[in-house]
């Protein structure tokens, strides 16, 4: 965020665009030089060197180790999700089916193994650990339930799962289930839709499905809640609190940053026309506030109303030229990082109409769960029609909401697909970003 946060101070630049001498206020071709200039530094050496490490920026130099850097974070992670691993009790409480009767959410994570020979990538320890970590923390172990549900075929094991079963409760695919083993996007859909239906024997008010690459974010749950009981459930309309729209089918906990880029949807863009208004408007005042001052006293009023006018003028002037520079900064930047101002804090979170893609993590309330898991029982997902088509296919038919939360709760470490094979270029790219001291 510095690195970010420094590519923006152009308000000093652009007022001594216009007071660097008493007559540059009205000497336009000079004022044009000195914009041309003010650009020139800021978009050809400043932000260069400053966001050559951005990932998401367009100034991103790729390093020549860019696939060989997420090994080594996972292999970070892996170890630490070990060592707390290792201080929890084995067949203790976690593997405890929920007791209580007011269940708020119930997190079924979906799992295969990964057949990579030359890494042990251990996503669903990691992804375990932390869920476990952020209940723990939150002390909301009588609310929230996670599980894992290995949808392993039965001829093939998940080692990984089989170990993580001396800690935390697993579901297994039935044997007996019929599997369609010729589309990956068919197993995809039936595993979904049997993890979605285990999800809802335990009778919490809302499901939550996510990926065992899914890696959550530690402020995961506040936010959640945050937007659950303010934003879904109920909401404020004149003054006074009233119940939310039941109408919506899920909330989408993650957006891939590689494909958040403004020009991405229309949502996107009133984003980057926002933030260059926002800051064209900042510098207007600071520059109005700056320069105030009453005119000279001169005996003839058509000369003061004159000047009044070219101050107006030349405020309008900077307006556009600061509009054009923020414009050119936030795209050049990456709206990528501008998100990460919503996380702040909780109560900057957001909710955004959702998109069809994509669904590493998403929540459902429990009413949708069943027709759902009927519609997906009886719809054939293939190339061309992948899963995350036909939960959208599902949402028209019902007329249905989805929403986005913004920023993104979840990170998604899958650098080797379990889906596809073989690795994840654009999510090396995220690693950088994320963590870059390694």
């Amino acid at each position: 965020m510095p690195a970010v946060m420094s590519c923006l101070i152009p308000t000093r630049l652009l007022i001594w665009l216009y007071t660097s001498s008493s007559n540059a206020f009205f000497q336009w071709k000079g004022a044009f030089v000195k914009t041309a200039t003010v650009y020139g530094v800021t978009f050809l050496l400043v932000l260069p060197l400053l966001c050559h490490n951005l990932p998401y920026s367009v100034y991103f130099i790729a390093p020549h180790d860019i696939e060989q850097r997420p090994v080594r974070l996972n292999q970070h992670r892996v170890e630490e999700a070990e060592q707390y691993l290792s201080k929890l009790e084995t067949n203790g409480p976690l593997k405890a089916l929920p007791t209580s009767s007011n269940l708020q959410i119930a997190i079924g994570v979906v799992s295969v193994s990964r057949k990579v020979k030359t890494v042990n990538t251990k996503y669903l320890t990691q992804v375990m650990v932390g869920l476990h970590d952020i209940i723990t923390r939150a002390g909301v172990a009588d609310k929230v339930f996670a599980f894992i549900c290995n949808t392993q075929k039965a001829t093939q094991t998940h080692p990984e799962a089989d170990d993580l079963a001396s800690y935390f409760h697993v579901a297994r695919f039935p044997p007996n289930r019929t599997r369609h083993n010729a589309w990956r996007h068919e197993e995809e859909k039936e595993s979904y839709s049997f993890c979605l239906e285990t999800a809802a024997k335990f009778n919490a008010r809302y499901v939550l499905l996510m990926q065992d690459d899914a890696l959550p974010h530690a402020n995961f749950y506040e936010v959640v809640d945050h937007l659950l009981r303010h934003r879904l459930e109920s909401t404020v309309s004149q003054g006074q609190p009233v119940d939310g729209a039941h109408d919506w089918g899920w909330l989408k906990l993650n957006f891939p940053n590689e494909f958040a880029n403004y020009h991405r949807s229309p949502f996107f863009v009133f984003d980057w026309v926002a933030l260059s208004l926002v800051g064209a408007s900042l510098t207007s005042i600071v520059y109005t506030i700056y320069t105030k001052q009453d005119p000279p006293a001169i005996p003839n009023p058509p000369q003061k109303k004159t000047y009044r006018n070219r101050h107006s003028w030349t405020t309008y002037y900077i307006f556009v030229v600061s509009f054009g520079y923020f414009f050119l900064a936030v795209w050049l930047i990456g709206r990528q990082y501008f998100l990460r101002l919503y996380g702040l804090s909780k109560y900057f979170a957001r909710l955004d109409p959702g998109t069809t893609c994509c669904i590493p993590a998403v929540l459902f309330p429990q009413e949708r769960v069943a027709g759902l898991v009927e519609y997906l029982n009886d719809v054939f997902c293939k190339p061309g029609f992948p899963l995350d088509f036909a939960l959208e296919v599902y949402r028209e038919r019902e007329n249905l909401r989805q929403y986005l939360a913004v920023p993104n709760l979840f990170s998604h470490i899958g650098f080797y697909s379990a889906l596809r094979g073989g690795t994840n270029r654009g999510l090396a790219y995220a690693f950088l970003d994320e963590f870059t001291f390694l």
